[in-house]
């Protein structure tokens, strides 16, 4: 399933039209048609718009991966995170996608050693 289909399967379960789902997102109707019929990529920005307003996995809208709701404990826990050291939104985004991403991790891990031996 595409980001695309991901995203129309949301504004389906929301009972929403396109128009009424890019208004709330302050976005034009056009615009989610785009990205529903995957002619148009899902922003970072969009996607965390829906994950914070509908309580989405940011995961599962661009990878498929894990359930599309998020679990209470999840949001609880990531808040107090956002919380106990003043993370940004983008900031809590990127933690959200290494705590549930072992390759993301991995890559990144792999990507601080390698900066760590270039200034040695």
């Amino acid at each position: 399933m595409s980001t695309g289909s991901r995203l129309k399967e949301i504004r389906e379960n929301l009972n929403l039209t396109q128009a009424q789902f890019g208004e709330i997102l302050s976005v034009k109707w056009d615009k989610i048609r785009e990205i529903e019929g995957d002619r148009q990529k899902l922003s970072v920005e969009l996607a965390s718009k829906l994950s914070e307003k509908y309580n989405i996995n940011f995961e599962w809208l661009l990878t498929g991966k894990g359930e599309m709701y998020l679990s209470q404990t999840e949001i609880k826990s990531l808040e107090d995170l956002k919380e106990k050291y003043d993370l940004n939104d983008e900031e809590l985004e990127l933690v959200s996608e290494l705590l549930n991403s072992p390759e993301m991790r991995k890559s990144l891990l792999n990507l601080v050693k390698d900066i760590k031996k270039s200034k040695k």
